[in-house]
């Protein structure tokens, strides 16, 4: 059923994108998205198996009799596409074309050197070119499929390799940039950055425009994940066309099946927890923007509504962004105190002053304790005040009653305090911010707001909160959902009511995916800590080069040395 090549004449030059993949459903998916080609790899058929690609350079089976039985029987039959498979060079020359009769009866026209020794290298690598059974071996193999009719495309990581290939004229030549990092069943940190991509693809393909300018240079592989970075690449570098292997099939079928078993599961919990609180609890706590179907949200929820009915003072504890002033809103809400609020943050005002505002000074003035009288006294991170403040307090909570600074009588104000902290009163106490003995007092009637990784369940109904509220005229779709379900955000809800209101202002519309989110997110750095003063100095020199497109003169001019110097610390870094 596929098609009889791709074209590559030199007036056309489309720009092509191959899917490395092993299955059947994953080949048919790629040709409906528009891509020109397929590769039947063992990587392909090692992903579709729970494992990471670079386990297709293991020997865990006979790598080109898999790819022959199901790039024949699995792939070339359902699709229209070229297929290319990918075959090593560790068979005899017999069984190789023996390999090669079994796809072309197969409908299979294509041949590619997979798994590849570019990817070794050292001593690995020379011991192979010894034995016979390196890249040069490879570029043997490609040859003589190419004269048996088949179209080939060669895999090439560095320079030198792309001149090898180049002398045996494939259709196309791929760059890679080392094993896709990212998803769940890697750690793999890319090999290279992006400007170091771009580097070296674009020196590759000028070689390769002087040597081969009928062959295409497409590129794959390391840091190259999204739709944009090739863009960047391509316009850069002048590569032609991406292959993508573990961004086809591994990470999209992770994130899929991942985000759609949670919102099963989500949807299951949400009835259920609907069907066991209360609908004003609900409603009320929806307009506090506290909505979704986690555990640790039911239990916030059903602890504000027991203390609302008990009445009493309340210690509402979570770090910025747990939606603590919410849950202390709804605290409000249902003891039907919202209206009367009276509000100290000691941080605001000097220690002496803040116990002076509090509790009241002599005969004349009185503090704010008996002004929110039978209403509600919101003090924002107590272990801010004064310790003397924090034991008189203390005492107000254990006794009901309180003298003045510098008063004579006792006094009964009857506020609810509402106490508001940025980590839990154990943690303050630990931290020797908070007194024992006010800790305490109010230890009984706190409530710890959980992070957002705790209640990762809630991030859709959030996402649709903060949407409404900043007015966005667009939705979160799968792709984004699942990666914000995963996502560092260490500000927690802020994060996602920040992209909102970015979304926003930028006026954007629509369905969104994960890509789309990209330009709106800082992405945390991958492991690995902070950058070596080699490393720094490599990427400095990376970053000026693109700057400039990669101009030496211009680039060692805005480093402020010589163009000499900028090529010996460029060959010091291997670039």
């Amino acid at each position: 059923m596929q098609g009889t090549g791709v074209q590559l004449s030199p007036e056309t030059r489309p720009f092509l994108i191959g899917a490395a993949i092993g299955s059947g459903l994953v080949a048919q998916a790629a040709e409906r998205g528009g891509a020109d080609f397929v590769l039947a790899l063992n990587a392909g058929r090692l992903r579709t198996r729970g494992l990471p690609s670079v386990t297709s350079m293991l020997p865990l089976g006979d790598a080109n009799a898999e790819v022959v039985e199901f790039a024949r029987r699995e792939i070339a039959p359902q699709i229209d596409l070229p297929v290319y498979a990918g075959l090593s060079v560790f068979d005899a020359p017999a069984a190789l074309d023996q390999a090669l009769d079994n796809l072309a009866a197969g409908g299979v026209r294509g041949i590619v050197n997979f798994p590849t020794a570019a990817h070794h290298a050292g001593e690995v690598r020379r011991t192979l070119e010894a034995a016979g059974r390196g890249f040069a071996a490879e570029m043997d193999m490609l040859r003589h499929a190419a004269t048996r009719g088949f179209a080939t495309l060669a895999y090439i990581k560095t320079e030198e390799e792309a001149q090898i290939a180049a002398s045996i004229g494939p259709k196309m030549i791929c760059i890679n940039f080392g094993w896709n990092a990212g998803g769940r069943l890697t750690e793999l940190v890319p090999d290279v950055s992006i400007n170091e991509a771009i580097l070296r693809a674009r020196t590759i393909v000028r070689r390769l425009a002087r040597d081969a300018p009928q062959t295409v240079v497409l590129m794959e592989g390391g840091p190259v994940v999204h739709p944009r970075q090739v863009a960047e690449i391509c316009a850069e570098a002048g590569t032609q066309g991406y292959v993508g292997g573990s961004t086809f099939d591994r990470l999209p079928i992770e994130d899929a099946v991942y985000d759609r078993a949670l919102a099963f599961k989500s949807a299951a919990r949400a009835r259920r927890v609907e069907r066991r609180l209360d609908d004003r609890l609900l409603h009320l706590a929806a307009k506090q923007g506290l909505v979704g179907p986690s555990g640790a949200l039911e239990n916030v929820l059903r602890r504000l509504s027991g203390l609302a009915e008990q009445g009493g003072h309340i210690v509402i504890a979570g770090k910025p962004g747990t939606q603590r002033h919410a849950a202390a809103q709804l605290f409000l809400a249902l003891a039907g105190l919202d209206l009367q609020l009276t509000i100290l943050d000691p941080q605001e005002q000097g220690g002496f002053e803040t116990g002076v505002r509090l509790f009241g000074r002599g005969a004349d003035r009185a503090g704010l304790l008996e002004e929110a009288d039978g209403g509600v006294l919101r003090i924002e991170n107590p272990g801010a005040l004064e310790a003397r403040w924090q034991r008189k307090l203390a005492r107000f909570l254990d006794t009901g009653s309180v003298t003045r600074y510098r008063g004579r009588t006792a006094i009964s104000p009857r506020p609810t305090v509402l106490a508001v902290t940025d980590a839990s009163l154990a943690a303050l106490e630990k931290q020797g911010r908070l007194l024992p003995e006010l800790s305490a007092r109010l230890a009984p009637r706190e409530v710890v707001m959980p992070s957002l990784t705790e209640r990762r369940e809630d991030i859709p109904a959030l996402l649709e909160w903060v949407t409404a509220q900043a007015g966005g005229q667009f939705e979160f779709g799968p792709s984004a959902l699942g990666f914000l379900m995963r996502a560092e955000l260490p500000r927690g809800v802020s994060d996602l009511r920040h992209l909102a209101e970015k979304l926003t202002a930028s006026e954007t519309r629509g369905s969104l995916s994960a890509v789309d989110l990209d330009p709106f997110l800082a992405l945390p750095r991958a492991a690995g800590g902070q950058l070596d003063s080699m490393s720094a100095e490599r990427a400095s020199i990376l970053d000026a080069l693109r700057r400039h497109a990669f101009n030496r003169t211009a680039a060692s001019r805005e480093m402020g040395i010589t163009r000499k110097t900028l090529y010996n610390r460029m060959k010091r870094h291997g670039l």
